[in-house]
């Protein structure tokens, strides 16, 4: 028999999947399998189907994806196979199964130019592989899983695993000066406390609302050389951080991907902070 919710965790080894054991362990209601590719591997469907027949389960959340954004204009293939084949072989175990699926999505599905924040309403132009391969992957989802939630954050940080805090971190023990773009604007994400908004969801009264995407990322705005300022700043580092208007690189980005957040917090009665709170206590209380 079945003792509390039971929840799987696609993607064990990346910085969102730490946070969610972590949250989710101090929780006795809840019991959670995290697995990483080696252990089960999204693309391969007579896996996912060999693991859901044999462990009765309440809740998924895929956050396994391909999300090298340079990379992938190289590897498009193996980005497709993942972010959007995998998604739906997990959306269709899930609707087989009937368990609930939370799938993490990004802001990369925008093309930039609408120049003030999105909402789920608007249209969805991905400019570069990843950001095409992760809409293909929210509409596999959304189409095959009737319990599903689509859940699109952005600028994913934290001090586990590789992303854009850590290296400026990194640079910033080697180096005098780094130069960093000032003309993208997004919202930078805690991965601490988007995890703590997928456990809330999970726990609270299901809500009655039709809407299954929504958009989930700590408040406020700014472009990635305030985010290296502030995060410099913060650790009380040595580097001078310079603003430049474009890197060479091979994968396109939007220039403004910043998103509402205002359905999620009237469906769900969960508000994110802002930003600047969430990564001081990320560089104070993890260092």
């Amino acid at each position: 028999m079945k003792s509390g919710k039971q929840i799987l965790i696609t993607g064990k080894g990346g910085q969102l999947a730490h946070y969610l054991e972590n949250r989710f362990s101090e929780n006795r209601n809840l019991r959670v399998n995290a697995l990483s590719k080696s252990e089960l591997d999204i693309t391969q469907l007579e896996n996912l189907e060999d693991y859901f027949a044999a462990h009765p389960l309440d809740f998924c959340i895929n956050t396994a994806a391909y999300t090298n954004v340079e990379k992938a204009e190289e590897e498009q293939e193996l980005c497709h196979r993942v972010n959007a084949l995998g998604a739906k072989n997990v959306a269709s175990v899930c609707q087989k199964y009937d368990v609930r699926l939370i799938h993490i999505s990004t802001d990369y599905v925008f093309d930039g130019r609408k120049g003030k924040p999105y909402s789920e309403k608007d249209d969805t132009v991905p400019l570069n592989i990843y950001g095409k391969t992760k809409l293909a992957g929210e509409q596999y989802v959304l189409s095959i899983a009737e319990k599903a939630w689509v859940l699109r954050t952005s600028w994913l940080y934290s001090r586990v695993s590789k992303n854009f805090v850590n290296s400026v971190l990194k640079r910033a023990d080697k180096q005098k000066a780094m130069s960093v773009v000032d003309s993208q604007f997004g919202n930078p994400t805690y991965a601490k406390d988007l995890a703590d908004a997928i456990h809330h969801i999970i726990c609270c009264k299901a809500p009655t609302t039709k809407e299954r995407l929504f958009h989930c990322a700590n408040e406020g705005v700014t472009n990635w050389y305030e985010l290296a300022k502030e995060t410099v700043a913060l650790c009380n580092k040595n580097m001078s951080v310079v603003p430049v208007s474009s890197y060479p690189s091979k994968a396109q980005r939007p220039q403004y991907s910043a998103m509402e957040q205002t359905l999620f917090q009237s469906t769900f009665h969960y508000r994110m902070r802002s930003w600047q709170a969430a990564l001081k206590e990320c560089l104070e209380k993890e260092k």
